[in-house]
């Protein structure tokens, strides 16, 4: 009989926790892995377990790829070392998933990316209600939205969809991650709309989009950006059915999203475009004025906004211009005429001949001219009308296909 089981036992379990502490690091280096003990292995992982995230926290904080390399190359090893049946496999496997992925969007190796997606799908095996399932599913989405842009599978479309309503499905409506969820299912069912049509994609994309600013408080700095993604889909679904409803819904959100965002902001003129997009839209089939209004109103404050040596500036006052032309042959006040002109001149002047926004800017302020010679019989209108439109179609080649256009307003100055 011995007659000190318990110290024996003790020595035992001292004798292994020695053993953890003297071979862990070798596991975490990859060094000498083969001569470990097997079962000793999981308790390395474990003990590692700090270890290894404090490298991924270093990598994820640097532009330093060798630290990249080396979170990965740790993680694989820990999870190389838990048995395929261990309860915490799982852990392991997602971690290295996000690693990889890290690594894809640092470097761009497609084999990091397909690898990442290969391991976090086995990291998803576990239960429903595990604490850790949500976060692996969430970046197992990410790998997936990834690739698709890469590739364009709808396969993996399909299944971030699916994630995604698992993900949603399994976050509170009080957690803070709701609202980001909902307009990831949104914009993914947008996007497979766009891929494949199916109009049961779109329903549901506006519905749970409509969700997302509800769920978020009226002062959240990310509003303006919520109500541009429900915005998109219905003015999607007006342009596939022409139901009028649809572009109105768009043309408030995006209204709401104008208010929502400071007048300093830097993204504010992004908003502005957007509304005037959708009012154009409007204003060309429904003709009203008051949309009209709204327009050169938007297209002021977008030019006023814009830094002159802004590549988007001159888009913004021809623009503004085609808008005031407009609003004048519906009118007829010659104060949106000249404005019209004066705007136009700004736009020729601010593009060299090979800009791209230089012909439709000289285009534009020779129709101006060319009305404002019909009304007021100016020959100076006309003259520099004749000149601005031979300058608009001299470079034109014979394909273009807005020559013909050009050569017509040409011709009506002639």
């Amino acid at each position: 009989m011995d007659p000190h089981p318990c110290s024996a036992a003790g020595g035992a379990h001292q004798d292994f926790g020695y053993a953890v502490e003297a071979f862990w690091p070798f596991l975490l280096a990859g060094e000498a892995q083969q001569q470990l003990p097997e079962p000793l292995l999981p308790a390395l992982a474990h003990r590692a377990f700090a270890r290894a995230g404090d490298l991924a926290q270093k990598a994820v904080a640097s532009d330093d790829p060798s630290l990249t390399a080396r979170a990965v190359e740790a993680w694989r090893n820990l999870a190389t070392a838990i048995p395929t049946d261990h309860r915490d496999r799982a852990m392991f496997l997602g971690n290295l998933g996000a690693v990889l992925l890290l690594r894809f969007e640092r470097v761009g190796d497609e084999m990091d990316l397909d690898k990442a997606i290969q391991t976090l799908r086995q990291a998803a095996v576990i239960p429903a209600g595990h604490p850790n399932r949500v976060h692996i599913l969430s970046n197992l989405s990410d790998a997936l939205l990834l690739r698709f842009q890469r590739i364009g599978a709808v396969a993996d479309l399909d299944e971030i969809v699916r994630v995604g309503r698992e993900v949603l499905a399994a976050t509170p409506a009080t957690d803070p991650s709701h609202a980001l969820r909902l307009a990831g299912l949104g914009l993914s069912l947008q996007l497979r709309f766009e891929q494949t049509g199916a109009e049961s994609d779109l329903d549901e994309a506006i519905e749970t989009l409509r969700l997302v600013p509800v769920a978020v408080p009226a002062d959240h700095p990310g509003r303006a950006r919520d109500l541009t993604n429900l915005s998109d889909a219905p003015l999607l679904r007006f342009q596939r059915t022409g139901t009028k409803a649809d572009l109105d819904e768009a043309i408030d959100v995006r209204r709401e999203a104008v208010a929502a965002i400071p007048t300093n902001h830097p993204d504010r003129v992004m908003y502005l475009v957007n509304l005037a997009t959708a009012l154009h839209e409007r204003s060309e089939r429904k003709g009203a004025l008051e949309d009209l209004n709204e327009i050169v109103q938007v297209w002021r404050e977008a030019v006023a906004t814009t830094p002159a040596d802004d590549p988007e500036h001159t888009i913004y006052l021809a623009n503004l211009g085609l808008a005031l032309e407009e609003r004048f042959e519906r009118t007829g006040a010659e104060t949106d005429l000249a404005e019209a002109i004066k705007v136009g001149r700004k736009a020729v002047a601010a593009t060299s001949p090979g800009h791209a926004g230089h012909v439709p800017a000289m285009a534009a302020l020779g129709v101006a001219l060319r009305l404002r010679h019909q009304r007021t019989g100016s020959a100076a209108d006309l003259d520099e009308a004749v000149q601005v439109g031979r300058e608009v179609v001299a470079p034109a080649p014979v394909g273009d296909p807005n020559r013909p256009a050009d050569l017509s307003n040409l011709g009506l100055a002639l």
